[in-house]
């Protein structure tokens, strides 16, 4: 019998214990009622937005992640991946390290160009 490997299992983990609550519709000033201050005893997630990424790759590699119509760019998960690493890869290559911050200004679309 195959076992799986303590990465997909760490994964599936993390996608398995995704907390499940329905914050409804609510009108912008009403209170808010749930939230990790206030709201349900769920527990804090011990993982990364990173995490998460690798393991939603591990699972839909091949599914479309990123579509920019304008630009006629598809690419699935695997392949956004892909561009991630090299952007992170150019960060550490100027010297930034874990803990230290950057900021991104940038548009939201090309009509504001």
């Amino acid at each position: 019998m195959i076992q799986p490997s303590p990465l997909s299992t760490a994964y599936s983990d993390i996608l398995n214990n995704i907390p499940k609550i329905n914050m409804g519709a609510r009108s912008a000033n009403a209170p808010l009622t749930q939230s990790y201050d206030k709201g349900p005893d769920v527990p804090l997630i011990e993982a990364t937005i990173g995490d998460f990424f690798d393991a939603i790759v591990a699972k839909y590699p091949e599914r479309e992640a990123l579509v920019v119509r304008h630009q006629n760019i598809r690419w699935t998960y695997k392949q956004l991946q892909g561009q991630v690493n090299k952007l992170a890869s150019a960060i550490i290559e100027m010297g930034l390290e874990i803990g230290d911050r950057i900021g991104i200004w940038s548009h939201n679309n090309r009509l504001s160009q």
